[in-house]
């Protein structure tokens, strides 16, 4: 069986056409207002992409610019550095082959120094009226370092290297 529905009801749901023609025109309005804002959300969203793309670009161009201009410093001085560092290595070989001279130039000097010593060695042991401080004596004493022979001197202080 039906469940009995009563007219007062009936007439109470029922709209008339033209409620229904202003609730579509209603519908209709309000789906062409959301579609147009949609539309303009679209365009405003696409333009907001384009603008980051091209502040991501500019920026991108920049930092670029910006490294390539650091590197071409860094190379600079790493070439200064380099430049440097070669003029150091040639100025240390330069005074190690100047300490080689020096050394060589000193080994040369202890022949002459010996003999010095030796002759003052055995004027030294002159007895008498040979004990003379002639001119003789006074040459080889200037050949001498501070004139005093070797075996009457205190042994020599290492020196540094």
């Amino acid at each position: 069986m039906l469940p009995f529905v009563s007219n007062r009801t009936a007439l109470f749901t029922r709209y008339t056409p033209d409620d229904w023609y202003r609730s579509n025109l209603t519908n209709y309005k309000e789906s062409e207002m959301s579609r147009h804002d949609a539309e303009r959300l679209r365009v405003d969203t696409s333009r907001m992409i384009q603008d980051k793309d091209q502040q991501t670009r500019r920026t991108q161009t920049e930092t670029t610019q910006n490294l390539g201009e650091r590197v071409n410093d860094i190379m600079f001085w790493k070439t200064e550095l380099n430049h440097e560092v070669d003029e150091m290595i040639g100025e240390t070989n330069a005074l190690t082959d100047m300490k080689k001279r020096l050394e060589r130039a000193l080994a040369e000097t202890e022949g002459p120094l010996q003999v010095a010593e030796e002759c003052l060695l055995h004027r030294e042991k002159r007895m008498g009226i040979d004990l003379v401080h002639d001119d003789v004596e006074k040459q080889l004493m200037t050949v001498s370092p501070s004139g005093i022979p070797r075996w009457k001197r205190a042994p020599p202080t290492p020196r540094a290297v």
